[in-house]
């Protein structure tokens, strides 16, 4: 008998009968992006996470760099991020004219706190947060240590996991998600930054 790692089709076939009508509804909508599924699918975000914006752009690089640019950070200003996240995270950094600090993950795999707060510096001006596989990062002492730093929580891979009964998403102003097939919450190619 053959044990299958994972098994997507088995997954896939129960899913089937519902999903097909809604991706009959996109294919046959005149848009690549945007039109009335991403419009819903904005809408049910803001309720599920209980926020008041959010907003669908193309890519995770762009979802950070929007995220960046709302914090109007000057040249050679600083943004802490951690090792362990994708590149796109010190890309958008870069593209935003700010030096990405990079410090080491704790055991979780989530940036380390007492790591954080020996690299903070009168020039850190934001802390990405990469909250990694439905396991999110020490929220609460990341927030006592940044104090009025601003935090980007990119939530990629832990969509809805609660820190004391609330959700990832509502700690700090700037969240973004990140939907792809290897993610929490699955979609074809789609990244979300939320502004509250």
């Amino acid at each position: 008998m053959k044990i299958l790692f994972s098994n997507p089709k088995a997954q896939n076939i129960i899913l089937k009968r519902k999903l097909s009508k809604v991706f009959e509804n996109v294919l046959l909508q005149n848009s690549y992006v945007l039109g009335n599924e991403n419009l819903k699918f904005e809408k049910n975000l803001k309720k599920f996470f209980n926020i008041k914006y959010a907003l669908g752009v193309n890519s995770g690089t762009d979802a950070l760099k929007i995220a960046l640019k709302a914090l109007n950070l000057k040249k050679n200003s600083e943004v802490i991020i951690p090792t362990l996240t994708a590149t796109a995270t010190g890309s958008a950094v870069l593209e935003a004219g700010a030096k990405p600090v990079i410090i080491d993950v704790d055991e979780s795999g989530n940036i380390n706190p007492l790591i954080l707060k020996k690299k903070i510096s009168t020039r850190t001006k934001a802390i990405i947060v990469v909250h990694l596989h439905g396991n999110p990062a020490n929220i609460n002492q990341i927030l006592k240590i940044a104090k009025s730093i601003p935090i980007i929580e990119d939530c990629a891979q832990s969509m809805g996991s609660k820190i004391n009964k609330k959700k990832n998403w509502n700690f700090w102003k700037n969240c973004m998600l990140q939907l792809l097939p290897n993610k929490k919450f699955v979609s074809y190619r789609r990244w979300w930054c939320n502004y509250n």
